[in-house]
């Protein structure tokens, strides 16, 4: 995962309805309006209790990704979870 990905990511997460991650202590560049300078990155309340299994991230915020070629989204219908007990793909 390059750099610009990887702030990318980030960007997107930040935005989210109920966001995972949080930033302290961030300062915007203004000559680069996107680039984000960092000193530490966070869990919030949520993203913990993603961590802990007790919420779910997709369900929270939903999923519009495009991953090795494959559009998941859960807005259109096309999202799914691989689910332990039966060993099988399920839609979200």
């Amino acid at each position: 995962m390059g750099d610009v990905y990887l702030f990318d990511r980030i960007q997107t997460e930040l935005q989210q309805q109920t966001p995972l991650i949080a930033l302290d202590g961030y300062t915007i560049d203004p000559r680069y309006t996107k680039d984000i300078m960092f000193k530490r990155l966070r869990l919030t309340d949520s993203g913990d209790a993603v961590l802990r299994g007790e919420l779910d991230a997709i369900r929270l915020n939903g999923i519009d990704r495009w991953i090795g070629g494959c559009h998941i989204s859960s807005s259109e219908g096309t999202g799914f979870r691989w689910d332990e007990e039966s060993s099988q793909f399920r839609d979200l």
